[in-house]
């Protein structure tokens, strides 16, 4: 018997009960919390990952869940570009600020939106991102690349587990992590390609509805993974000893509702999360602890599915959010093929 993890954009894929992830305790556990949801929002996050054009539109009743207040927006948009470049849906940035772009072709975009190089990856990727050294690491469902900051291909290995669905990758000097969404795991493997170990929470495991299943590491070489059914980000450190988790599920702004959230989330150089939603289309700023402090983007920026006069995330094109050394926010709306560069507000 298998569950099935929902692609909003996508027809279902099964998702194997073995091979590392949670027991069907968790999954009827997280069935149960995403079917009970929150009042009003989990309906309207369903209603943007539906494949059914007639579902309804959300009521005015929820009209102040897209609301903002203006006075936490401490961001705005410095500058945009649209890109010619299909199905990008992953995103990482250069020490440079260069752009590497991943989808049905991954390419390095300069920051008017050119391509500088198109890198050989042998198919479409969901997850891609940039190490310190300037290095860019890609993943497919079964190979690990790497490549050198023109795009020139470094070195190259095969995904230890079988048939998964690669949502994310992090790269540490002794590490290489993968966020599987088929399989619902992490795996830790050296940078050679050995599998060390995998992890999760101690008796709790990913619950993981949709291929949605992020995953960074900070400064201190701690690992961050969300666990989207439980609307968390937990934390690891490198030997795999679970640390902490903090989110919460509701429909206060400081919190996540709707399936599968935060969708993609980034680090700031003092330790500060940049998260971003689907659903309700937003991007926030958290604290290193996990407390709520700003709004990057509200949901009247981002494009997507006009419903009703308000924007949900369009289905199978979630926001995604990364980060530059220095601090720099970017956020690929792939709803309208758009990059917005922003800029945190001057404080008054």
């Amino acid at each position: 018997m298998s569950e099935h993890i929902k692609d909003p954009g996508c027809k279902d894929t099964p998702a194997s009960t073995s091979g590392g992830g949670p027991d069907r305790r968790h999954l009827i556990g997280g069935a149960v919390v995403l079917s009970l949801g929150i009042a009003g929002g989990n309906i309207i996050a369903r209603r943007a990952g539906s494949d059914d054009a007639n579902t309804p539109a959300p009521g005015d009743e929820h009209a102040k869940l897209y609301e903002v207040d203006p006075a936490l927006v401490r961001y705005e948009v410095s500058r945009q570009i649209t890109l010619n470049i299909p199905e990008a849906h992953a995103m990482a940035v250069l020490p440079d600020g260069r752009i590497v772009l991943a989808g049905a072709k991954t390419v390095i975009i300069d920051r008017d939106g050119a391509i500088t190089a198109t890198l050989d990856v042998p198919g479409r990727s969901r997850a891609v991102t940039c190490a310190a050294d300037g290095s860019i690491w890609t993943a497919t469902p079964t190979q690990v690349a790497q490549y050198d900051p023109t795009g020139a291909r470094l070195a190259d290995w095969s995904i230890p587990n079988d048939k998964g669905i690669i949502t994310a990758i992090a790269v540490t000097p002794q590490h290489v992590y993968l966020a599987d969404a088929h399989h619902r795991l992490v795996m830790q493997c050296d940078r050679a390609g050995k599998l060390v170990r995998h992890i999760a929470r101690p008796e709790a495991g990913y619950i993981v509805p949709s291929p949605y299943f992020d995953l960074n590491v900070d400064a201190d070489d701690r690992l961050h993974v969300v666990n989207p059914g439980r609307h968390q980000i937990e934390c690891f450190d490198a030997e795999g000893r679970f640390l902490r988790p903090w989110g919460q599920t509701g429909n206060a702004l400081a919190s996540f509702c709707g399936c599968c959230n935060p969708v993609s989330f980034a680090l700031l150089p003092d330790g500060r999360f940049i998260t971003a939603e689907k659903g309700i289309a937003r991007v926030k700023r958290y604290h290193a602890d996990g407390h709520f402090d700003a709004v990057v983007a509200p949901p009247n920026l981002l494009s997507g599915e006009l419903t009703g006069g308000r924007t949900l995330s369009s289905p199978g094109k979630a926001t995604v959010v990364a980060t530059s050394p220095t601090g720099d926010v970017y956020i690929l709306d792939p709803a309208a093929a758009r990059i917005y560069f922003m800029t945190e507000k001057a404080t008054a």
